[in-house]
């Protein structure tokens, strides 16, 4: 049922062959309602992405002061802090994908007031229904790239907190003398198997 999308033609038609008054301000209503909530969800994709951009950061926040203790990090937990850098620096590229300004086919002033129209209510509100139908379509067509966009920078933020969790513990487990000791063993294997 959500799928169907008329051309402007098709709507132009379907307003002109109905003749009841009371269809044109249900229509009405029902347009203006969808102008209003796809703005709403605009609104919240781009509070969405702000959240993104926010928790990115924070994770550089959090990495800026790491350079202190990092020094005491192994190799492995080093190469997962610049995953998570890289993670981090993907998922607040996405959002702000998802934030920039796009050119929206909003109402102008002629189809506001349309002159000829002006005489005609009833006309004129058919009017005004087929020009909230191309900005209810435009506008749908520009939350869709910005759902896109944040639905891929919270995956990929959900893999730079992955990475970090993942450098936070085998940092931790550096410290401690048996892990130490494995990575060790599993090193000096790995370099006479490959025979370096």
């Amino acid at each position: 049922m959500g799928d169907e999308v008329l051309s402007v033609e098709e709507v132009r038609k379907r307003l002109d062959e109905y003749h009841e008054g009371e269809t044109t301000t249900e229509l009405y209503n029902f347009g203006a309602g969808l102008v209003q909530e796809g703005i709403k969800r605009s609104d919240r994709l781009d509070s969405k992405a702000t959240m993104v951009i926010g928790y990115v950061s924070a994770i550089a926040a959090l990495l800026i002061g790491l350079p202190n203790w990092l020094k005491e990090y192994n190799s492995l937990a080093k190469a997962f802090v610049f995953f998570a850098v890289v993670f981090s620096l993907g998922a607040g590229a996405v959002a702000f994908r998802a934030l920039r300004v796009r050119d929206l086919d909003w109402f102008s002033d002629m189809e506001w007031f349309r002159q000829e129209l002006l005489d005609y209510p009833d006309r004129l509100k058919r009017y005004h229904i087929l020009a909230m139908h191309r900005v209810v379509m435009d506008r749908d067509r520009i939350n869709s790239i910005k759902a896109d966009a944040v639905f891929r920078s919270q995956n990929i933020l959900a893999w730079a907190f992955v990475s970090l969790i993942a450098a936070l513990v085998m940092g931790i487990l550096a410290r401690t003398w048996f892990f130490s000791y494995l990575i060790g063993l599993l090193v000096s294997f790995w370099s006479r198997a490959v025979g370096v």
